[in-house]
């Protein structure tokens, strides 16, 4: 198995490109990441069990920010957060 450094490049801004469907983010050592939004896996806990959420909207996905210190973003009005490690691997995949 191979060993694995934590992620310690926090994310300093984050937006959503309607036109794109992406979230655009800023890392603090320069660099950019372009998400596209229907790469993420969006789910909620509900009545004990995982459901998917309905696709957002443009209006709810511009309601993104950096949370947690820059670890993470979050769209509050969906209940969606994403770490920095889960947005590299959609990017990834």
């Amino acid at each position: 198995m191979l060993a694995t450094k934590p992620i310690t490049t926090l994310i300093e801004s984050v937006s959503y490109e309607a036109k794109g469907r992406c979230f655009e983010i800023s890392l603090d050592n320069g660099s950019k990441l372009l998400v596209p939004v229907d790469l993420l896996v969006m789910e909620l806990w509900e009545d004990g069990q995982l459901k998917a959420v309905p696709r957002p909207t443009d209006a709810q996905l511009s309601t993104v920010q950096v949370w947690s210190g820059g670890r993470s973003i979050d769209i509050d009005c969906i209940k969606q957060n994403f770490g920095l490690e889960q947005l590299l691997r959609a990017v990834a995949s």
